[in-house]
């Protein structure tokens, strides 16, 4: 699990064979994403255990400066989150 600026960090740095343009996906790819978790290769692809495991994945779309858009992955919500609060990353390209 993530900071805001860790996940943007990490999303920067990822690798995956020769691609390597990877971003933390906005609010709207973000829903897109939750909405079809349970397609194709994306099942079984979440972590969506429970709020005690920090199931919201962070999107790079800000609020302010200190909070920015999550996701809920276990219930669909999006939800308003500190930018220091640790989450989890889908990185998308």
């Amino acid at each position: 699990m993530l900071t805001f600026n860790g996940a943007a960090q990490y999303a920067k740095a990822l690798q995956v064979g020769d691609k390597n343009d990877f971003r933390v996906p906005d609010k709207a790819e973000l829903k897109v994403l939750f909405d079809n978790r349970e397609k194709g290769a994306l099942k079984n692809t979440f972590f969506d255990a429970g709020a005690a495991n920090c199931t919201n994945y962070w999107s790079s779309t800000l609020i302010n400066e200190s909070k920015a858009w999550s996701q809920w992955f276990s219930e669909g919500l999006p939800e308003t989150s500190r930018k220091d609060r640790l989450c989890t990353v889908r990185c998308v390209r």
